[in-house]
């Protein structure tokens, strides 16, 4: 804390509180003086001291007041500034709006998505980072936040952003509302899910063709974790069981249960011996449909194992 006084020789008057402040920043100032008057006070504090006294009328408790204020105030500004560093160093786009839709803070990671300069939103509604034609929805929303909160609030939801130069992409959002300074914001979280949308894309096309050729070829694939028990058999294995597809509850009883009941016994042994010892699995038996309907399959396939030989 410093308490500085113009009065004295080497004081440069209102400027030697910016020359303080070059020095040190962070350190507050209480201006003692003993000139009555209130101009100089309102120059003192836009040129960054916390607090202004004139000496003549500066009670011991008065002085106390203003240093503890002057105090607290910095410690406040401190704990701002963190804040405000880790929220412009998140990776996250985090945007805050009054209870109208009206953007009052963009940080940094924000500009990189949306590609606008936080100047050039701050005071427009949200809706504005949305598509044309979801806009009137999204402003809906805001006006009507308590009915449809629901929907809306504290909840992760994939919907389309729109960038300055006009093109869309797939973003994450998750709008929470919280008290600030007596008045309710949301503050939104933004991510940009390009990427992972790209990825479910290219995953959901390759089961596609998996599937496809599983159909033509008019086979199916399963796999059995014998320590959990856990089973997993594609698409068409319930067709093969003469289930329409999707229809057969995925167990091993259900898998032994189709198996002809005379072919059971050869099935399990069969299994067992792949797993027991290692011979290889290469069968044919027979099943039969829901309808009596008796059928042939050739099974083959073998067991994965760890390092230890523990399958």
């Amino acid at each position: 804390l410093i308490l500085l006084d113009l009065n004295l020789p080497d004081s440069k008057g209102v400027g030697t509180i910016e020359s303080v402040h070059a020095i040190t920043p962070s350190t507050p100032i209480v201006l003692l003086t003993g000139t009555a008057d209130e101009m100089l006070g309102v120059e003192a504090i836009k040129a960054g001291a916390d607090d202004y006294l004139v000496k003549d009328n500066t009670y011991a408790k008065l002085l106390v007041r203003a240093i503890g204020y002057s105090i607290e105030r910095n410690k406040l500004v401190g704990t701002n500034k963190i804040f405000k560093s880790v929220i412009e160093s998140i990776t996250d786009g985090i945007i805050t709006i009054d209870g109208n839709g009206i953007i009052e803070t963009f940080n940094r990671q924000s500009e990189i998505i949306f590609g606008y300069k936080a100047a050039e939103v701050l005071g427009k509604n949200i809706s504005a980072l949305m598509p044309e034609d979801e806009r009137a929805d999204h402003q809906k929303y805001t006006r009507e936040s308590v009915l449809h909160a629901p929907r809306i609030i504290n909840r992760v939801r994939d919907l389309e952003g729109t960038r300055k130069d006009g093109s869309q992409f797939p973003m994450e959002l998750s709008v929470s509302p919280i008290m600030f300074n007596g008045q309710k914001i949301f503050v939104g979280v933004v991510r940009d899910i390009t990427e992972r949308k790209s990825t479910e894309y290219a995953l959901k096309e390759s089961e596609e063709r998996f599937n496809l050729s599983q159909t033509f070829a008019n086979i199916g694939t399963w796999d059995w974790t014998i320590e959990t028990g856990e089973l997993y058999w594609s698409d068409r294995i319930p067709v093969l069981f003469g289930h329409p597809k999707s229809e057969l509850e995925t167990s091993y009883e259900n898998f032994i249960g189709a198996v002809h009941p005379d072919d059971r016994d050869s099935v399990s042994k069969a299994v067992s011996a792949c797993v027991e010892m290692g011979v290889e699995y290469d069968i044919e038996h027979r099943v039969v449909w829901p309808d009596g309907t008796v059928r042939w399959l050739h099974e083959s396939g073998d067991v994965v194992r760890d390092d230890a030989g523990k399958p």
